[in-house]
């Protein structure tokens, strides 16, 4: 379970860059996790994210963040698929429906 604070903090990341696929990490332990804020490096990031390898390199990542500007919450199938090469869950927020979904990889 992701606390309100946290989803709310999201949220409002993504709504500030509506325009583009907002992404990011959520880490730490359950009870004090917190939200990193990645740049998305996806030459269309109007469309799609990408995360630099290098930001994937902390320690206890428990979801990897992307919003869907235009879209519904749930997963493409680019976003299955990655989830699953990297067997961490994507948190997904729609800013067309304002709700959050997560996929859990396979």
């Amino acid at each position: 379970m992701i606390a309100d604070k946290l989803l709310k903090d999201i949220k409002l990341y993504s709504i500030k860059n509506k325009t583009i696929e907002s992404c990011g990490l959520v880490v730490g332990q359950r009870k004090s996790e917190k939200f990193i804020k990645c740049k998305n490096i996806h030459p269309k990031p109007e469309v799609a994210f990408a995360i630099s390898p290098k930001d994937l390199l902390v320690d206890n990542v428990n979801y990897i963040f992307h919003s869907h500007p235009i879209v519904s919450s749930r997963p493409s199938y680019a976003d299955k698929k990655y989830c699953n090469e990297l067997r961490i869950p994507f948190l997904i927020y729609s800013i067309l429906e304002d709700d959050f979904f997560i996929y859990h990889p396979e």
